[in-house]
């Protein structure tokens, strides 16, 4: 029955895995409609749901840590449960900050093609 009071730090953890997945897509698709059409055409923009949702999946991933430790301390479970969890938390850890890193990689390549090519319209070099 204590295993149960792991969900609340997993759902944090889905949820800021969710909005990171959501923000990486919404980046790579417009990049990637950018890559396939004419080159005179505008950069499509990020929408503004994929930049705070990028912004927020980094604090609730913390937050869910931080609970998950709590809950270390008070829930005593056997060693092969704590164990798998432990497992998997980290594993999934290392997965998140894989895609953190590549969402930002792909954040900043969109930004500064948008910028050159702002720059381009308005006679800057």
């Amino acid at each position: 029955m204590s295993a149960f009071l792991y969900i609340i730090p997993a759902v944090f953890w889905l949820l800021a895995v969710a909005f990171l997945i959501y923000s990486f897509l919404g980046s790579c698709v417009a990049l990637f409609k950018f890559k396939q059409s004419n080159r005179e055409d505008l950069i499509p923009k990020v929408s503004w749901l994929s930049v705070v949702l990028h912004c927020f999946a980094l604090p609730i991933a913390m937050v869910s840590s931080m609970i998950y430790r709590i809950m270390q301390g008070f829930v005593a479970i056997n060693s092969d449960m704590a164990q798998m969890f432990d497992f998997i938390f980290v594993v999934s850890g290392i997965i998140f900050i894989v895609i953190w890193i590549l969402s930002i990689t792909v954040i900043i390549v969109h930004l500064s093609i948008a910028t050159k090519q702002e720059d381009s319209i308005n006679g800057y070099r």
